[in-house]
């Protein structure tokens, strides 16, 4: 997610707190449903005056917008990710596709080494030092046998790797705060561990970022109940955004606990 700074209101909007209420008055031409996006902007109210600067995630420059236009864009950008993150493999896939690449891997690299020997009739060779030449390579020889052993050494890091996310078929996916060393290695890390979880992040930084809230809940009836703004704003940008609409306000409750507390955790190892 983009870095967020203060810009001070103008003279105009400094005479009130807040924006008035944000509604979208142009035809909505991106990702997210512009009735969703209405019913987060509501569920957002009320909206602090002023914009922010920030500095936008693919072109790097720094921009400012206000900040009803500021939940917008950072929705989109929760969008793309969750988007980005819902192509994941499941073990059993990304097993498959570590072992065809081992074994292709392999079979490469046992052709360059039958070529690259000195044999009666190295052709293949002088065929791919030529083309090495027309490159301006140096040292062709010496390039073809990094290329050669690089090859090996991809065979078997895809080999371990897929060990590694063999191990994973059949299991719950990890949690949180579990020790993702090895799974880093065989693809399977996700941090967060879910969907879900990638989003409530983003969301709770546009809740503290850009409308300047505090993370609380607000309890109700003798069960106690969660509810509260927060509550309806994560189950507004949830719905805009297609994913954990299944979340009840306790369970987002619940969640929001373990998230701060696994940032608190991270901070403090920073």
């Amino acid at each position: 997610m983009p870095e967020v700074t203060e810009r001070r209101p103008s003279n105009r909007a400094a005479k009130s707190h807040h924006a008035p209420e944000a509604r979208i008055t142009a035809v909505y031409p991106y990702r997210l449903k512009p009735d969703l996006i209405e019913a987060v902007l509501t569920a957002a109210q009320p909206i602090p005056a002023g914009r922010v600067r920030f500095k936008h995630p693919r072109t790097n420059k720094i921009r400012t917008c206000s900040r009803s236009e500021a939940v917008i864009n950072w929705l989109e950008w929760i969008s793309e990710s969750v988007e980005f993150s819902q192509n994941d493999l499941s073990p059993s896939a990304l097993t498959k596709k570590l072992h065809a690449i081992a074994v292709a891997a392999e079979a490469l690299a046992r052709l360059l080494r039958e070529s690259l020997d000195d044999t009666p009739a190295p052709q293949v060779q002088h065929a791919l030092w030529a083309a090495a030449t027309e490159e301006a390579e140096d040292d062709p020889d010496d390039r073809l046998h990094q290329i050669s052993e690089g090859v090996e050494q991809l065979a078997e890091w895809c080999k371990t790797a897929e060990g590694i996310a063999r191990g994973r078929i059949g299991l719950a996916p990890p949690k949180p705060d579990q020790p993702a060393d090895r799974l880093m290695l065989s693809g399977m890390e996700q941090e967060p561990d879910s969907r879900e979880n990638d989003a409530l992040v983003g969301i709770l930084q546009i809740w503290t970022e850009i409308l300047g809230r505090s993370v609380t809940t607000a309890y109700f009836g003798a069960r106690g109940a969660a509810g509260g703004p927060l509550i309806r704003f994560e189950m507004a940008c949830l719905k805009a955004l297609g994913v954990g609409e299944y979340l009840t306000p306790d369970a987002l409750r619940e969640r929001n606990r373990t998230l701060r507390r696994l940032q608190r955790s991270r901070l403090q190892k920073t």
